[in-house]
C-alpha cells in the first residue's frame, strides 16, 4: 500500500503535460510564413537589379537575365546585316555554322547574308564551305575580293547602310545578346568599330584579367613535398591583384 503511494505521481498529470506531448504541426503553420519571406526577398532583389542595372540601357552596365529572342532584336528588323566569316578550318566552322544559322533573320536573329572569305585553307575545308553555301544558298554566299592578306575581308564592305560583322572561323560559342547588342552599339555612333567581349582575345584577355573576370594566375606552390596539399589551399584561396598598376577605369569616348 505504501509502495503504491509512492508511486502514485505515474497516474497524476502534471501541468501543461499535454501541451509538452501533443504534436504540434509546424511545418504547415511555418511554411506559408517561410514562403511569404522568401518571396519578399526575392521581389526587393529584382527590384534592385532593375533600379541600378536596366536591361538594355548600355552593355557597359549588363545584367544576367535570359531574354526572349524576339525581344533583343527589337528595333532591328529594317537594318541590313551581313557577317563575313574569315574562313579556314573546317572542323571550328562545323560548330560556328551552328550559330550562324541561330542568327540568321529567317530563324529569329538579325543576320541577313553570310559572306565567307577564304584566308588560308586545305582542299577538304574548301569543299565543306562549298558545301554549305549550296546547301544555304539563300544566305550563304562565297563573294569576290580584292586586296592582300587581311585587307581582301574588309574589300566586300561596300554599303555604308550596312552593318558588317567580321567573325573568325574559330568561334565555338555566341551568346544570342551577342550580334544583337553589336550592332545597336555600332548604331549608336560611338566610336568606328565595335567588338564583342571575346575569351582568348590577345587585347581583351587582359581587360578581363584586370577586372578578375578570368584569373589567369600562377600561385605559389611552395615547397615540392607540398605540391598536393598548397594546391588544393590555392584553389580555394581568393584572387589578389599584387602589381601596382591601377585598375582598368571606365572608358571615355
Amino acid at each position: 500500500d505504501g509502495a503504491n503511494k509512492a508511486k502514485s505521481w505515474r497516474s497524476a498529470e502534471l501541468p501543461f503535460q499535454k501541451l509538452l506531448t501533443s504534436v504540434w504541426p509546424l511545418f504547415e503553420l511555418l511554411a506559408p510564413l517561410e514562403l511569404q519571406e522568401a518571396a519578399a526577398v526575392h521581389s526587393a532583389v529584382e527590384e534592385h537589379a532593375l533600379k541600378f542595372a536596366p536591361a538594355g540601357v548600355d552593355p557597359r552596365e549588363p545584367i544576367c537575365r535570359q531574354s526572349k529572342r524576339s525581344e533583343l532584336v527589337k528595333g532591328l528588323e529594317n537594318q541590313r546585316v551581313e557577317a563575313i566569316v574569315v574562313f579556314g578550318r573546317k572542323d571550328r566552322v562545323q560548330i560556328l555554322h551552328r550559330y550562324l544559322q541561330r542568327n540568321l533573320r529567317k530563324n529569329g536573329g538579325v543576320i541577313d547574308r553570310v559572306n565567307f572569305v577564304v584566308f588560308a585553307a586545305m582542299r577538304e575545308d574548301l569543299d565543306y564551305m562549298q558545301q554549305l553555301i549550296a546547301e544555304n544558298d539563300d544566305v550563304y554566299a562565297y563573294p569576290v575580293v580584292t586586296g592582300r592578306r587581311l585587307a581582301k575581308i574588309y574589300s566586300i564592305c561596300t554599303d555604308p547602310d550596312t552593318v558588317y560583322l567580321k567573325i573568325d572561323d574559330d568561334m565555338v560559342y555566341l551568346a544570342d545578346e551577342a550580334i544583337p547588342e553589336m550592332v545597336r552599339e555600332r548604331l549608336r555612333n560611338r566610336c568606328g568599330m565595335v567588338s564583342a567581349n571575346v575569351i582568348n582575345h590577345a587585347i581583351l584577355s587582359p581587360v578581363q584579367q584586370d577586372i578578375g573576370a578570368i584569373r589567369n594566375f600562377f600561385p605559389d606552390y611552395g615547397p615540392a613535398d607540398a605540391l598536393a596539399e598548397d594546391n588544393a589551399a590555392a584553389a580555394r584561396s581568393p584572387w589578389i591583384r599584387e602589381d601596382d598598376v591601377l585598375p582598368i577605369m571606365a572608358m571615355e569616348k
